[in-house]
């Protein structure tokens, strides 16, 4: 096993124990999103729950999130690949710029979402690399990536959680920013008119 993943397996372990488990009970709603967050070399992972957002920052470029799930629950239905990979835009050959790794345990109980990001310190490696990366790159890195639902069969009923990557986010401005901004272009505007006038007569 190369160093690096040793290391990556290590750190999900202590992870692991630093978030503790997220058991979902009948308070859940039946819409959840788990949104790993890449942006200015801050992993973070928001989880909502049919409007009620948590959000936790991960330790440097790594993060892993634990859930828990009652006896008897399994995996209805799943879109989510095991390894999930996002390329690097104007890269040559591709390089892997995000990857997730989804674990679930055979009885359904269990699950753990592995995000990567890659940093100038420790490049996560090529698409081509099929050791670490199996199935290549699927998507490029954008603002946004759904990467598939999990859908589990809980005592409750149907659990569907979908999940989804956003790296390299751009940072929309807040409406009343941009409000701010077009005033003082018209008052600079105004101004070098009147000024404009005056040089003429």
């Amino acid at each position: 096993m190369p160093t690096i993943a040793r290391f990556r397996v290590v750190s999900a372990v202590g992870i692991l124990l630093m978030f503790g488990f997220i058991a979902p009970n009948a308070a859940w709603a039946d819409a959840i999103t788990i949104t790993f967050q890449d942006s200015t070399e801050t992993v973070t992972v928001t989880i909502d729950n049919n409007g009620t957002q948590s959000t936790t920052n991960c330790p440097g470029e790594f993060c892993s999130l634990p859930l828990s799930f009652p006896p008897g629950s399994e995996v209805a239905f799943n879109t989510v690949p095991m390894f999930f990979a996002l390329a690097e835009p104007n890269t040559s050959p591709q390089v892997v710029s995000d990857s997730l790794v989804t674990f679930i345990s055979t009885f359904g109980t269990l699950a753990i979402l592995s995000f990567s990001s890659d940093s100038d310190s420790t490049p996560l490696g090529l698409c081509s690399d099929t050791q670490m990366f199996p199935s290549g790159c699927q998507a490029m890195e954008t603002d946004s990536v759904h990467v598939g639902t999990i859908t589990w069969s809980v005592p409750s009923g149907l659990l569907p959680i979908d999940i989804f990557i956003r790296s390299d986010v751009t940072e929309t401005p807040e409406p009343s920013t941009v409000l701010l901004m077009f005033a003082g272009v018209a008052v600079v505007g105004v101004g070098l008119r009147k000024k404009a006038s005056i040089l003429i007569s």
